[in-house]
């Protein structure tokens, strides 16, 4: 889990799809010699004053659950009860 305290939705977005470009862009070799990268799925979602942080838990989590079944190395995120995919602007 991240915090990004004080960040808004769409500054959360961009960070979280900002690490995910990162990190899949990194090359590792295994002892063997033989090259693979990774990558990571994100689930968003922003705290309301007051709620408790099992709220803002399961909501990330039913995010970063439709990213891995959306094919992985995705940001999703929870907004207004939905859940939809992070795209960034051009």
């Amino acid at each position: 889990m991240i915090h990004l305290a004080g960040a808004s939705l769409d500054e959360a977005n961009v960070v979280c799809d900002r690490l995910r470009q990162t990190t899949s862009a990194l090359r590792f070799h295994s002892p063997n010699g033989s090259a693979f990268s990774v990558t990571i799925s994100f689930g968003i979602s922003t705290a309301q004053k007051g709620m408790p942080i099992g709220g803002v838990v399961t909501r990330s989590d039913l995010a970063l659950y439709a990213a891995k079944k959306g094919g992985r190395n995705r940001v999703y995120y929870w907004k207004s009860g939905e859940v939809t995919p992070y795209t960034p602007e051009p």
